[in-house]
């Protein structure tokens, strides 16, 4: 008599899946996306709450860190520009200007911001938030790839009065991402200029959501 096979199971193959391969250092960022899940798209403001942003009327660029592409960076410096226009400030040689601002487009893991001052000179940096806090360079802030950067100084002190960071904003996708960091931008700036708070209020809050379409 013959044997008769066991009947098989049907197997169900699941797809690996990606792996998230952080940016290397060194590698160019093609085009700007939102490419990470929503939880992991932070975005945050730090500022100087004793700061009266009402007597800032014009602003310059410094050192900018590019993501590798003149283009991207190119609607970055655009996309700010807009938001500090319709917030009244014009734009002017940075010599001449009330604030500096800086953007940094970071390209590979555990960056820490003060890197990016490197070779601004002496006198660069802030103060701190509240009572009682030191100067220092800059705010120490590891930062992973694909974050994006925006600090103002004022001019005359040299010193960072407004952090804008944005986690998770930079990738190598095509050009159709790019309205989606506009947003990111659009976002930071929702807010923009900041009203001063009491002494000792925290002044680090997640950015204000960007309006529904």
């Amino acid at each position: 008599m013959r044997a008769t096979a066991p009947p098989t199971t049907p197997s169900l193959r699941v797809p690996r899946p990606r792996r998230l391969v952080p940016v290397a250092a060194g590698l160019l960022l093609a085009l700007l996306a939102m490419t990470a899940p929503a939880a992991a798209q932070q975005t945050s403001i730090d500022f100087d709450g004793g700061t009266d942003f009402s007597r800032y009327k014009t602003y310059g660029w410094g050192r900018n860190t590019s993501s590798g592409n003149p283009v991207a960076d190119a609607h970055i410096v655009e996309w700010i520009e807009a938001q500090l226009a319709a917030a009244g400030w014009t734009k002017v040689e940075a010599d001449k200007a009330d604030i500096v601002i800086a953007e940094h487009a970071t390209v590979k893991n555990d960056v820490n911001v003060d890197t990016f001052y490197t070779g601004w000179g002496a006198g660069w940096g802030w103060t701190g938030f509240g009572p009682g806090a030191g100067a220092s360079t800059t705010i120490s802030q590891h930062l992973r790839s694909g974050t994006l950067v925006v600090d103002m100084f004022d001019a005359a002190t040299k010193k960072l009065i407004w952090r804008g960071t944005a986690e998770g904003a930079l990738s190598t996708k095509s050009e159709e991402n790019y309205p989606k960091v506009q947003k990111i931008i659009t976002r930071l700036f929702k807010k923009f200029p900041p009203a001063p708070t009491p002494p000792g209020t925290p002044t680090t809050k997640p950015a204000p959501p960007a309006d529904k379409p």
